[in-house]
């Protein structure tokens, strides 16, 4: 039986100033907390900071829409 090929996926390399990288650390313990689940990555942090934050913006727009 042969094994199915992945698919590759890009990958790109950010450099974070040390500060930065502590407090998306503190993040990623708090989703693990939250979640119940140890298999949270950097990029699921990141995903959940992006969700929140582009709602907050989404929701602010629509008040001022009044949408």
């Amino acid at each position: 039986m042969k094994r199915k090929k992945k698919e590759k996926v890009p990958v790109k390399s950010v450099r974070l100033v040390v500060h930065t990288y502590e407090r998306l650390e503190k993040l990623k313990v708090e989703l693990i907390q939250q979640r119940g689940k140890p298999q949270v990555s950097f990029d699921n942090a990141i995903n959940q900071l992006l969700d929140e934050h582009y709602g907050l913006i989404s929701a602010k727009n629509s008040k001022t829409t009044g949408c």
